[in-house]
């Protein structure tokens, strides 16, 4: 009797958020690269996640912004990796919102985000992106490193993914 073979990946594509940057403390919104850098507790943030991640690494990969490269930069130095920049990943464009943390900015941002949510992605922010949009950068690069890498079977561990 043959024995069937199961196709399975070899690793994982996981989305990391960057560590805490002075925008957050800020509240406010920060999305044209390169954009604040992180604070303190970011980097320490980045290290501790390195230091709990418990299953095998293969990439770990950031947006252009600053915070996630400094983020994956403390990631791969404390796993050993050097981490890739890739286009298309970075944040939601937020246009006229841009460094805005008052209210009304903040609102108006969440609700459009909820309404991508729920399926109204033609949607712009006020001078920014739409869902769609986004999708359309972001979804080729992921589909690209599942082709190339987690779909290789001789590919070990996870991509990290830091945007």
């Amino acid at each position: 009797m043959r024995e069937e073979q199961r196709t399975a990946m070899s690793g994982r594509l996981v989305l990391v958020r960057h560590g805490q940057s002075h925008a957050n403390v800020e509240r406010r919104l920060d999305t044209r690269p390169p954009g604040e850098a992180l604070t303190d507790l970011g980097h320490q943030q980045a290290v501790d996640f390195a230091v709990n991640w418990s299953h095998p690494v293969g990439m770990v990969a950031h947006s252009y912004a600053l915070r996630a490269t400094e983020t994956a930069a403390d990631i791969g130095e404390r796993l050993g990796l050097t981490p890739h920049r890739l286009e298309g990943i970075h944040e939601v464009q937020v246009g006229e919102l841009e460094n805005r943390n008052d209210e009304a900015a903040v609102e108006q941002f969440n609700a459009t985000y909820q309404r991508w949510h729920e399926g109204h992605l033609d949607e712009p922010l006020p001078g920014g992106e739409t869902g769609q949009q986004v999708l359309d950068r972001y979804l080729p690069v992921v589909t690209q490193l599942r082709l190339r890498h987690l779909d290789d079977h001789a590919w070990t561990g996870d991509i990290l993914m830091v945007s």
